[in-house]
């Protein structure tokens, strides 16, 4: 059953950005981001009438924040983490919908199938002749797909563009011979 509980977590993902881009925050500090799997169901319940998200949805969403921090706590042994946050910021599926207007709210993109199996992806390529894309649909979803669909994509232009130009460099050579 999907509940709103998330003292106990199955798993969570949490990545130091600081560690990776020290400029990312101000010296002595650290930038850290989890996330998990959170019930769309259970917010939606919270809004108003109208839609609007109330006390209702803001009293859960404050206490899904203190046990993910609790849990944090815990998994990194850092007893007073919650001592240590200077700012937090906290997006729900309701948030995610908001913005994205993905289904559900999910972060995660598409569904992997047992046929497809966790690490099957869509082709950067596309029916478009030199039109490349990247993005959170394309992979296992989320943040890590971005990150890895641009890479990759970010490369075959790049190759594509090493490739035009030495056949620029060679039709300029014969044009000079000529």
């Amino acid at each position: 059953a999907r509940t709103a509980d998330y003292r106990v977590l199955p798993t969570s993902i949490a990545t130091v950005y600081s560690n990776v881009d020290p400029s990312c925050c101000r010296p002595g500090k650290s930038v850290i981001a989890t996330s998990f799997i959170a019930s769309h169901d259970a917010f939606a319940k919270t809004l108003e009438q109208d839609g609007r998200r109330g006390s209702k949805y803001h009293e859960l969403k404050d206490r899904i924040e203190k046990q993910l921090i609790e849990h944090m706590s815990r998994a990194t042994g850092i007893e007073d983490l919650a001592d240590h946050i200077e700012v937090i910021e906290t997006a729900t599926p309701l948030t995610f919908q908001r913005y994205t207007e993905n289904s559900s709210g999910s972060f995660m993109g598409w569904m992997a199938t047992p046929r497809q199996g966790a690490f099957s992806s869509f082709s950067l390529r596309t029916p478009v002749r030199n039109l490349f894309q990247a993005g959170q649909w394309l992979g296992i979803g989320g943040v890590q797909s971005v990150m890895v669909s641009g890479v990759e994509a970010s490369n075959i232009a790049l190759r594509y563009l090493e490739k035009l130009d030495k056949e620029s460099e060679a039709t300029d050579e014969t044009v000079a011979m000529q």
